[in-house]
């Protein structure tokens, strides 16, 4: 794909990235940071492209960014934290519902999950997709979104088990 064609498919292309990212993340700036990282990460690997596989490529690329992007957003400082702050009291700090980000907590049980498992649990959870909308992101049916759902969510139970 030489440079003109590129910006063909850029001009077309651009404004439904755009959407397809504001969807999923909010904040302007960081879907303006997010698009430009993906058409950026699209140029730079033109020579192993064909016309035929370019955009889902593009929307491969996007939805890798927009998982690191919530998952850099929902990443828990524990260095935040300071216990040297709690060593003259004999009371440890109470920890409540309030103060623990369950979904920071499982974006990072995630990482230890298959691509797609990962997606799938963001796409139902953060994103707040239907199955059926999962089904068509991922190419499979209803019934496979469900059952991989349910596996994904006992690999996550182990995990949180084990991580406690």
């Amino acid at each position: 794909m030489n440079e003109q064609e590129f910006l063909k498919f850029y001009e077309s292309n651009y404004n439904i990235a755009v959407g397809y990212v504001y969807k999923r993340v909010v904040r302007w700036e960081d879907v303006q940071d997010i698009i430009s990282e993906s058409f950026l990460a699209l140029w730079e690997s033109r020579k192993n492209l064909t016309k035929d596989n370019i955009k889902n490529y593009l929307y491969g690329i996007i939805k890798n960014k927009i998982a690191d992007y919530l998952r850099n957003k929902y990443k828990i400082e524990l260095n935040s934290y300071s216990f040297t702050d709690y060593e003259d009291t004999l009371e440890a700090p109470k920890v409540t519902k309030s103060t623990i980000d369950y979904t920071a907590l499982v974006l990072e049980l995630s990482k230890d999950l298959k691509q797609r498992e990962a997606d799938l649990i963001r796409m139902k959870y953060v994103e707040k997709m239907s199955f059926r909308e999962i089904a068509e992101v991922l190419g499979i049916t209803i019934n496979n979104t469900k059952v991989l759902h349910n596996r994904t969510i006992k690999k996550l139970k182990k995990l949180w088990e084990k991580n406690l």
